[in-house]
């Protein structure tokens, strides 16, 4: 039995294929990304192991600098290390969340096709971290009776936060029965 065999047999990528479809997404080069996407669907990899393999390697980049005996990739610590200083462990965050979901919706459907080729525009197009609520936000603005009550996710300890505010009422609206 050889390598290909049991990659074939279990419906796993090769580590080259998952580097190049990672080196596109990070890149922020969608139809390359899609590109490598259809190639490794073309050669009937199994979606769910697909992205399982995308959440092991993304795994490996984030861990190349704190712990790197714990890295299970066959890849180069080089090519690791340059992948993980482009990304940012913030990053990695974001594109683990996000295969996560997919990760969650692929057993539920018959068509994760679409499914993995909505992932890869996802993460393509995930340039930079999403803001917390101490940068996107000021103090003046907290206390400002024109906001309504909205839930504001804080990336940093991962607690829910609401903002309550009065509403406005500007004018009062009649009663209008259909006839």
């Amino acid at each position: 039995m050889t390598v290909d065999n049991a990659l074939q047999v279990t419906g796993s990528t090769t580590t080259t294929e998952l580097l190049a479809y990672v080196k596109a997404v990070s890149a922020g080069n969608t139809p390359r990304s899609l590109q490598v996407l259809h190639d490794i669907l073309i050669e009937g990899k199994d979606a769910q192991r697909f992205v399982v393999d995308i959440i092991g390697l993304l795994r490996d980049i984030m861990l190349v600098d704190v712990a790197e005996e714990l890295i299970k990739s066959t890849i180069q610590l080089s090519e690791l290390q340059a992948l993980s200083k482009k990304l940012g462990i913030a990053r990695i965050e974001q594109m683990m969340l996000i295969l996560d979901g997919i990760q969650k919706q692929l057993m539920q459907t018959m068509q994760s096709d679409v499914y993995l080729e909505l992932l890869t525009v996802k993460l393509s197009m995930l340039v930079e971290p999403v803001a917390t609520v101490s940068s996107s936000l000021d103090k003046s603005s907290v206390n400002d009776e024109s906001l309504m009550s909205s839930p504001i996710k804080n990336k940093n300890d991962q607690k829910d936060r609401t903002i309550n505010a009065k509403p406005r009422v500007t004018e009062k609206v009649k009663n209008i029965t259909p006839r």
